[in-house]
């Protein structure tokens, strides 16, 4: 959406007056500073018009240019391995304190205890995901003592 309308903007010629967003992203395509780029991300994060898909990848992302911003001799590529990494110790919180879900949902993320109910009814793979879950604990609930 933005795309299209970037053009008459850039170019003076558009007939209706632009959104606060496509004019913070005008601004940062005509002058790429940093505090275009920060004015861009606040005015998406005020919008009720925008959905973030990817949150944690947002705030990331917000994070490295605020850091930029408190430290100029940072490049952004820096500031974002500093932020990557910074979600990575803490965690991107996709994870609620307490997750009801299947592997398939929870495959690649990682919790604090586990719990497995009906064990024996699983096949080799979904197994392995399950208990890879779980980082402190696993709990496995099963009618049978013996897991394929």
């Amino acid at each position: 959406t933005w795309a299209t309308r970037m053009r008459p903007i850039l170019s003076n010629t558009n007939r209706k007056a632009p959104t606060a967003i496509e004019a913070a992203l005008a601004d940062y395509v005509t002058e790429k500073e940093i505090e275009k780029l920060k004015n861009l991300l606040t005015q998406i994060q005020m919008s009720s018009d925008v959905r973030v898909y990817r949150v944690v990848a947002f705030r990331a992302f917000d994070y490295a240019v605020d850091l930029v911003l408190s430290d100029q001799n940072l490049t952004l590529k820096e500031a974002m391995e500093s932020a990557r990494e910074r979600t990575r110790q803490r965690g991107d919180g996709r994870v609620p304190h307490i997750a009801i879900g299947s592997t398939l949902l929870l495959k690649g993320l990682e919790t604090d205890h586990c719990l497995i109910l009906d064990a024996g009814q699983m096949n080799q793979q979904n197994l392995y995901v399950a208990l890879s879950i779980g980082a402190k604990s696993v709990t496995i609930g099963s009618n049978t003592n013996l897991l394929l």
